[in-house]
């Protein structure tokens, strides 16, 4: 049988929230990292018998650390990948570090308790970074590189048992620590699924609309501005009676899945009941929100769906006005939309309230 080795990629499926989480991680942590790594060369720089590895591989990992740290504040790389970055330089600087204490003899002598902190922060970041079959397999790897570096010098200096035991006890919590982590992240995997399930249609695969309310609310209490578009498709009724609501289902999905290819990053598109769907822009100008709308229209209109079927929507637009509630803004992009249908549809009209004199 032949030995297949795992994949050991990026999973890319993070939601943004998360990425950014870890991005802000890696810009929290980079400094005091940077700190302690540089107290530590500078400390060992003042031992008869300084360490090699130390001596080179200290100031490497500083670099590694600044560069990483400016790419993540400049949106040059996810949080993930940042976080990766940091936990393969630090697992490389520590086996580095062993293997020169194991070749010295001063594994054996004096133990190796300075880098067994370490190790517990690089299986953390590892299961932080990647998913939870990766995060095992890159952890037990480091395990069991350090296991073969200790044991390969066990004869040639006999350790006392003292230091013998010590390395036992790490190696046998290491693998706890493993396997909590994988456990934990597995009860997270479970429970995010349990969530995502209670916020997505099930038949779009879009958030629901429950989810945009809360998406709504949040926005609100965050005092950021925000465009509501509200799609309707058009003559949909037909569509169910005279092809069969399986084909209106299709047709609901292949729409569905138009209308992602239209979205910027940082928009959320929902459905909202029926043949309803929202989409939802932050911080969007009127240039922006037309093109969008115009995009949105030809996306569905210019190809055909299931049953060669010719479908085209009506989009209705509000922006949220300071002070105001989020149902009052879907309210007047669904008065938008309804004008839109009236003007013969398949076309997009944005809500413009009355100046104050024509309104009185």
């Amino acid at each position: 049988m032949k030995y297949r080795m795992p994949d050991l990629s990026l999973s890319s499926g993070l939601p943004p929230l998360i990425q950014e989480k870890l991005r802000q991680l890696v810009l929290y942590l980079s400094p005091t990292g940077i700190l302690v790594m540089g107290a530590s060369w500078w400390q060992n720089g003042q031992l008869l018998n300084a360490s090699q590895t130390a001596q080179y591989g200290l100031p490497l990992l500083i670099l590694i650390f600044a560069v990483v740290w400016t790419l993540a504040l400049r949106r040059s790389v996810s949080g993930q990948r940042a976080t990766f970055a940091f936990t393969i330089a630090l697992c490389g600087y520590l086996c580095l570090e062993q293997w020169e204490h194991s070749r010295t003899g001063f594994l054996y002598k004096y133990g190796d308790p300075g880098s067994f902190g370490w190790m517990f922060v690089m299986y953390l970041l590892t299961f932080i970074a990647l998913d939870t079959r990766r995060a095992r397999w890159v952890s037990l790897g480091f395990v069991e590189l350090h296991a073969l570096i200790y044991f390969s010098g066990v004869r040639r200096f006999h350790p006392s048992p003292e230091i013998h035991s010590s390395f036992v006890h790490h190696f046998a919590s290491s693998l706890i620590a493993i396997c909590i982590f994988a456990i934990y992240s597995e009860l997270k995997q479970h429970l995010g699924l349990v969530e995502s399930l209670a916020a997505t249609d099930p038949l779009t695969g879009l958030i629901n609309r429950r989810q945009m309310q809360l998406h709504l609310e949040q926005s609100v209490l965050n005092k950021q501005g925000f465009v509501l578009l509200l799609l309707d498709i058009d003559h949909f009724k037909q569509v169910n009676d005279l092809h069969g609501h399986n084909t209106g289902d299709a047709v609901l999905r292949e729409l569905s899945r138009r209308l992602r290819t239209c979205l910027r990053q940082g928009d959320f598109l929902g459905r909202w009941g029926g043949e309803e769907f929202i989409l939802l822009l932050p911080q969007a100008e009127s240039d922006v929100i037309d093109q969008v709308a115009q995009r949105l229209l030809s996306a569905v209109r210019d190809r055909a769906f299931p049953e060669e079927l010719s479908i085209t929507v009506s989009i209705g637009g509000a922006s949220y006005l300071p002070g105001e509630r989020p149902e009052d803004t879907v309210h007047r992009a669904d008065t938008a939309l309804y004008q839109a249908k009236q003007a013969g549809r398949d076309r997009f009209l944005f809500y413009e309230p009355l100046p104050l004199d024509k309104a009185a």
